[in-house]
C-alpha cells in the first residue's frame, strides 16, 4: 500500500507543476495573445522523464540474456515498463486538461 502512496504523490505534484508552469508562462502575456499549445507543453516535464526511464528499463529488460533474467523477472520488467508508460501518457492528458482549465480561467479573469 505505500508503493501507491508516492505514485498519488508524483501524481499530484504532476498536477500542481502543469498547472505552475502554465501560470508563470501566462502572466508574461497580455490578454489573448498567449500561444496555444503552452498547456501542453507545460505538461510534458515529468512524463518526458517517465517515458524516458520506461525506455530505458524496457531496452535493459528485452536486451539482457536469459541467464542474467532468472526466471522470468525480464519479462516483469519489460510489462512494468510498458505499464508505466500507459500511466504516465494518462497523466500527460490529465495535466494537460489541468493547465487549459487554467489557461481558460487566466485567461477570462485577466483584465
Amino acid at each position: 500500500m505505500f508503493i501507491y502512496q508516492y505514485g498519488i504523490l508524483i501524481f499530484i505534484l504532476h498536477l500542481l507543476l502543469s498547472v505552475g508552469l502554465t501560470t508563470h508562462r501566462l502572466a508574461k502575456y497580455p490578454t489573448g495573445h498567449a500561444p496555444g499549445g503552452l498547456p501542453a507543453i507545460a505538461a510534458l516535464p515529468l512524463p518526458l522523464l517517465s517515458w524516458g526511464l520506461c525506455i530505458l528499463l524496457f531496452v535493459d529488460a528485452v536486451t539482457d540474456s536469459p541467464e542474467e533474467c532468472g526466471v522470468d523477472s525480464c519479462g516483469m520488467a519489460a510489462m512494468a515498463a510498458a505499464i508505466l508508460a500507459v500511466l504516465t501518457l494518462l497523466a500527460y492528458v490529465a495535466g494537460a486538461i489541468a493547465a487549459f482549465a487554467t489557461r481558460a480561467f487566466m485567461s477570462r479573469n485577466k483584465g
